[in-house]
């Protein structure tokens, strides 16, 4: 028992821990608020900006190198390059090859929403073919007949420029094989897919590298001109007459060389002093569920957390762990609950821990018998297997009957009640070698194993289904039978297959077989060895093992038993069957 200790009551934790920490804070968070929520937001602001321009120079760059992708699809293409080349100008064959051309284009390019249109063009820059994806830029008018080939740069590398209204990439056509000039190619692309990026609560500029505008979403056309001739840095804070105080950030792509600007007046940032007030009434909300996180966290610390110990611990003993302990520190009233609840575990753990050895003592002796009982038994089938060959001087098959039996005696003398798969595997082997002797060949049979051979199962288990099999399948049939053994991965467990296509049982039987499996019967006309590998599973895994049994005289016999394998038993398997895996 506890010596007598001065006690802190809970009303008084609740008082010193909770509400002053509640108080506390509020006041605390509003007035940092309102000194310091101009700084913050222009701060803010100005970080967002910076953001805001890396974000939509990115997302340019994203869409020039769709752009780019997109023109080197229609040109660098050996069949195109070679149809530009191959014909006389005016001649039917040049016309014939623009046809080709413009199929070529158009199957290339029509998947591209952002192309409005394209324009081929031969060495000396004469059009020989063109496609316009809607009637608003004209159907059968070119809009430029001519390719002004200073607009290209010898290198081949896509450029971008602005014709009025219209955005157009430019490039020149150079062979695949020399490098020579082969034609030029001009696309009409989509403003409004670049002009979609700039929709946020700022202002966004772009700017080809000739310093053209290509999308903006100022007041007019004059203020973006003005506003990205001011902005020299790469950030910063200036006055633009006309448009006043802003924030702003640019970006320049390489190697396209666009300039992307993002801008926010100072004047949005500031908000009204109506918004400022509702900022800190929200602010202060915010304090107050951040209080009652605090409170909700200490709450948890100093009462939820012990009273939950308490819980565990009694749901432990619920379960027979009298051996838990709360072992509360808190120095207040749970303290003496969990005194309590200690001293009643300790005198009930004392009271039934004698009754729970004595229990667990004749359950290993249950077990320990019935497994008595399966060898004499094997003994008994084996002599008698070796005594009728005798009768016939078979010495041959007498010596492998005789090894075989030595092998299973061997292998069960002072065996664990929980073997490998392998080894249970083996015991069934050696037990199928004495009956394939005994029945004369007439018996054939195969074994399967589809998991891990070095999981556990209790000795015997495998072995008397196979023997029930042979006995009273294969043995009273007249004709050659089969016996199928499989061993395979069942949701959490495994599931064990012993099929023979001998002598079917009756109704009878298999429904005894099954109600003895259920803990219903008494196991009356059933075989020793099968009595004994269902009573050992009950013993051994309670309700989680189940055994079926299933025949029919149309195609025999067979019995499944499933039996329950934890996670920590597979990976204790693995590591046995690879130990130097990591």
């Amino acid at each position: 028992m506890r010596r007598n200790r001065v006690h802190l009551s809970l009303w008084g934790k609740l008082m010193a821990f909770i509400v002053a920490p509640v108080l506390l804070t509020v006041t605390v968070i509003q007035l940092v608020t309102l000194v310091s929520f101009r700084r913050l937001q222009i701060e803010t602001a100005a970080e967002s900006v910076r953001t805001q321009a890396f974000s939509i120079a990115r997302s340019y760059k994203e869409m020039y190198g769709e752009v780019i992708q997109g023109i080197n699809l229609i040109t660098i293409d050996e069949e195109l390059q070679d149809l530009i080349v191959r014909a006389e100008p005016d001649t039917e064959a040049w016309l014939n090859d623009n046809r080709a051309l413009r199929s070529l284009i158009v199957e290339k390019t029509v998947l591209n929403e952002g192309i409005e249109a394209i324009y081929l063009y031969d060495q000396a820059g004469r059009m020989r073919t063109f496609w316009h994806r809607n009637y608003r830029l004209g159907s059968t008018v070119p809009l430029y007949p001519e390719m002004p080939t200073d607009w290209t740069l010898p290198s081949g590398r896509v450029t971008s420029r602005m014709d009025g209204e219209r955005l157009l990439f430019v490039r020149r056509i150079n062979s695949m094989t020399n490098l020579s000039l082969t034609g030029y190619c001009l696309v009409i692309y989509d403003r409004s897919a670049f002009a979609a990026q700039l929709d946020w609560n700022g202002l966004g500029i772009l700017l080809d590298e000739r310093e053209e505008l290509i999308s903006e979403n100022c007041d007019t056309p004059e203020e973006a001109r003005l506003l990205a001739q001011a902005c020299t840095q790469d950030a910063g804070r200036l006055s633009v007459p006309g448009v006043g105080e802003v924030l702003y950030a640019q970006v320049r792509s390489q190697p396209e060389g666009w300039r992307t600007l993002a801008l926010v007046r100072i004047s949005d940032v500031t908000q009204p002093s109506t918004l400022l007030q509702r900022t800190v009434i929200a602010v202060s909300l915010f304090a107050l569920f951040l209080a009652a996180g605090i409170c909700l966290l200490t709450a948890r610390r100093w009462f939820v957390e012990p009273i939950r110990r308490i819980r565990r611990t009694l749901s432990q003993a619920e379960q027979g762990d009298y051996a838990q302990r709360v072992g509360l520190r808190t120095g207040d009233e749970l303290e003496a609950l969990g005194d309590s609840v200690d001293t009643m575990l300790a005198q009930t753990d004392s009271l039934i821990n004698q009754g729970l050895k004595n229990d667990l003592l004749q359950r290993e002796s249950q077990l320990a018998a019935l497994q008595a009982q399966v060898n004499p038994h094997l003994l008994h089938n084996a002599l008698e297997c070796i005594n009728w060959l005798a009768e016939f001087d078979r010495k041959q098959e007498i010596r492998q009957v005789t090894l075989s039996l030595s092998r299973l005696m061997q292998s069960l003398t002072n065996a664990p009640r929980s073997v490998p798969l392998r080894e249970e595997l083996d015991y069934t082997r050696s037990f199928l070698t004495v009956y394939d002797i005994l029945l004369g060949k007439r018996l054939t049979y195969e074994i399967n194993l589809y998991t891990s051979a070095e999981i556990m199962v209790p000795r015997l288990t495998i072995q008397p289904l196979v023997e029930n099999a042979v006995i009273h399948g294969i043995k009273p049939s007249l004709q050659p039978g089969h016996i199928d053994v499989s061993v395979s991965d069942s949701g959490e467990g495994i599931l064990i297959s012993v099929f023979n296509d001998g002598v079917a049982m009756t109704p009878e039987k298999t429904a005894a077989i099954s109600a003895f499996a259920q803990g219903k019967g008494g196991g009356e006309g059933l075989g020793v060895g099968l009595r004994n590998v269902i009573r050992r599973l009950r013993l051994v895994y309670g309700d989680r093992a189940v055994l079926r049994c299933r025949s029919d005289p149309a195609w025999g016999t067979v019995f499944d038993v499933t039996l329950p394998v934890t996670k920590e038993e597979r990976e204790e398997a693995a590591h046995v069957e690879d130990p130097d895996r990591g």
